[in-house]
């Protein structure tokens, strides 16, 4: 068994486990609503190779996240920043084990993502984000990404951010 270590995601009910486990933390944390999950995003994240995860000594996802060069979401709800090549972010996620780590975790995963989006030519890194989970924004904006605002008044529900990857 190698050691701890990124690498793209091969076990889609694992990941999926994963994903589900960390939204219920949030959503205890923070007083929101975990998010509705389908297995089947999941499996389109593995398979094409998206997914990337953290795994332990053990084999073990500790942690995840999900880049891709096409919105999971909207566009026409947020003024992004212009960009010439933007990349997004989702599925940002850190299990119970994982979190034993702090939030160098967490850190390791954002920077994972830059790291992985400039190295396809990306100029942005752009996400949706649910408002009421303050301690990912604050994490996200201490790594730089801003606030989006949002065309969507009616929505507080929904936010977006963005890092513009030439500021790393």
């Amino acid at each position: 068994m190698s050691g701890p270590r990124w690498a793209v995601a091969t076990d889609a009910a694992e990941l999926h486990q994963l994903v589900i486990e960390s939204d219920q933390i949030a959503a205890r944390e923070s007083g929101t609503t975990a998010p509705l999950r389908r297995l089947a995003s999941t499996e389109r994240c593995v398979a094409s190779g998206s997914s990337w995860v953290w795994i332990d000594v053990d084999g073990h996802y500790l942690a995840t996240l999900t880049v891709e060069s096409a919105p999971s979401f909207d566009l026409s709800q947020a003024d992004f920043p212009a960009a010439d090549c933007p990349w997004y972010m989702r599925r940002l996620a850190v299990g119970e084990t994982g979190r034993r780590l702090g939030v160098w975790l967490s850190l390791q995963a954002v920077h994972l993502a830059g790291q992985l989006c400039a190295s396809q030519g990306a100029d942005w890194l752009r996400c949706e984000i649910n408002p009421g989970l303050t301690k990912v924004a604050d994490l996200l904006l201490a790594v730089g990404f801003v606030v989006v605002p949002s065309r969507r008044a009616d929505r507080a529900d929904l936010g977006w951010m963005a890092w513009h990857l030439g500021s790393r």
